[in-house]
């Protein structure tokens, strides 16, 4: 009986692992790392220590969609720009030709962001932030990591399965005996 509840947890385990492995492939596969989306909820890796104190780099944070009307001054949005995602602090609103733009500013940086933030450039207003869970997100991305998690998967399944064959051994003594 022990030896069909162990290789039933071994056989979770593996198929655990596998699964969290083959998710992670996919998702940096397709580089969607950087973002992970769940209906107007969103997470995001904070990269750079632009917003420290706040938010450091390496930080998770939170992202809630939010129409362009209510983004006030004092929100932290996530937007893109040039390919690249930034976290920053809205400093300014203002509106020129029926759009609405946003100044931004790092709170660790001296000036503003140059160039006005657009509605469609936003990808959320951060809700919350958790400092340095977003390493474990990059740590994921790199090949060494994903090879780690691989052995892992074969050294636990190795590992049941040879307590699964001791397990048959005693039996088989037990019967013989």
């Amino acid at each position: 009986m022990k030896s069909k509840v162990i290789k039933a947890v071994g056989n979770l385990v593996f198929i655990a692992i596998l699964l969290a492995c083959s998710g992670i492939i996919v998702l940096s596969a397709t580089g969607r790392m950087e973002e992970i989306r769940l209906g107007g909820k969103s997470m995001s890796v904070v990269l750079t220590n632009s917003m420290s104190p706040e938010i450091e780099a390496g930080s998770l944070i939170f992202l809630t969609e939010k129409p362009g009307a209510e983004i006030v001054e004092g929100d932290i949005i996530n937007y893109e720009t040039g390919g690249i995602r930034l976290t920053h602090r809205v400093v300014e609103v203002y509106e020129s030709d029926n759009s609405r733009y946003y100044i931004t500013q790092g709170d660790a940086n001296q000036d503003k962001d140059v160039k006005p933030v657009q509605d469609t450039q936003i990808k959320g207003v951060v809700t919350a932030s958790v400092p340095n869970l977003g390493r474990i997100a990059i740590m994921m991305k790199q090949p060494s990591f994903i090879l780690s998690l691989f052995s892992l998967l074969l050294a636990v399944n190795l590992f049941f399965k040879a307590l699964t064959i001791d397990r048959i051994e005693e039996q088989d003594k037990e019967i013989t005996i």
